[in-house]
């Protein structure tokens, strides 16, 4: 089977190992683990630790994110606020703004998509 750029799919389909050595005790008061970026520089996969605490979001970019440990509330600007704990997914929209408050250590793996803007 190829695809529209002639390259077999198994050729064109990575696989990505989640591990990460990352654990919640290596956040001070955060961490990180990047495991992908393509070429482009607009995809990321990795893990992200996180003491509890509140930082000020502005999101430039789309995120799909997964607790694996740990509880958060993302509060946006209006003031509406969603926690999520250990087991749920959620997607957080470029042009979000707010904050995310990590309520208990947390660890996440995030899909991380910015579309980069190229200026002639």
């Amino acid at each position: 089977m190829s695809t529209a750029g002639g390259e077999t799919i198994h050729e064109a389909v990575r696989t990505l190992r989640l591990v990460s050595s990352l654990a919640v005790s290596d956040a001070r008061p955060s961490a990180s683990d990047n495991l992908f970026t393509d070429a482009a520089g607009e995809l990321s996969v990795g893990f992200w630790v996180h003491q509890p605490g509140v930082l000020t979001v502005n999101y430039t970019e789309d995120e799909v994110c997964v607790i694996l440990e740990g509880e958060v509330r993302l509060v946006a600007a209006d003031g509406s606020a969603e926690t999520y704990k250990a087991g749920d997914m959620f997607f957080i929209p470029a042009g979000f703004k707010g904050t995310w408050e990590t309520l208990v250590a947390v660890r996440k793996l995030y899909v991380i998509r910015e579309k980069l803007v190229v200026t002639p």
